[in-house]
């Protein structure tokens, strides 16, 4: 099964396209001697729905919702100069509590008596997931998946709120908290013109005549980019 990819989306056989309940994927890498000492992440772009992950047969996290990326840290169990292996188990059952949402449509059952045997065609318990929407349920993993290397000072998130006048806040969440750690932030508008610079993990700030981000089709999509750089051992990370 290639990924990523929906897996109910790779045939038109009924069995697979219908499918609704648990799939299983599993493959192996190897993580060389040279990478131990740094954080190793397991990151998913999007799994739909319901995720359980394990790393080298021990569960790491879990994850609902296939609409936002997810990371597990698997440094401590990772296997340096050998096989690694990384299985996922994903469930694309939807109900009331799901999103989007999804109903269960029960089968009747049609037994029939076979030298004088009634033998039941439907499993007690099957039923159809019927989903509350227009477009098919893609399920599997569904974006990519990377093992992320990286050092053990980095920046783990950034936060940044603006408002539509030009003034805007931000925070910056670091893996560790170092004295000889800092960051600096520069923010460009659309023309890559520097218009704000501070240094610190959190700041306020505004940009005079600012020119707000408007849809598409009602002209321009003005789009400023924000830089955020973490200085530690006296070097850019």
């Amino acid at each position: 099964m290639p990924v990523p990819a929906a897996f109910n989306d790779m045939s038109a056989e009924a069995g697979l396209r219908d499918h609704v309940g648990w799939v299983w994927y599993q493959t192996s890498v190897i993580i060389q001697d040279r990478d131990m000492g740094q954080k190793l992440a397991l990151r998913f772009g999007s799994v739909n729905y319901f995720a359980k992950v394990f790393f080298n047969s021990k569960e790491v996290g879990s994850h609902i919702g296939g609409h936002l990326p997810f990371e597990f840290d698997v440094s401590q169990i990772a296997l340096f100069g050998r096989e690694n292996k990384i299985t996922v188990a994903v469930n694309n059952t939807l109900s009331w509590a799901t999103i989007p949402q999804g109903d269960f449509n029960y089968m009747k059952d049609t037994s029939r008596n076979i030298s004088g045997r009634n033998i039941s065609r439907v499993p007690e318990g099957a039923f159809k997931n019927i989903g509350n929407f227009d477009f098919f349920n893609y399920a599997g993993i569904l974006r990519s998946v990377y093992l992320l290397k990286l050092p053990q000072s980095h920046i783990v998130d950034v936060r940044i709120l603006a408002e539509h006048m030009g003034s805007f806040s931000y925070d910056v969440i670091l893996s560790q908290n170092r004295s000889d750690e800092d960051v600096f932030v520069r923010m460009y508008d659309p023309d890559g013109t520097l218009v704000y610079s501070a240094r610190g993990l959190e700041q306020k700030g505004a940009i005079s005549n600012v020119r707000p981000w408007w849809p598409r089709g009602m002209g321009r999509p003005d789009l400023y980019t924000l830089e955020v750089i973490l200085h530690c051992y006296s070097v850019n990370i």
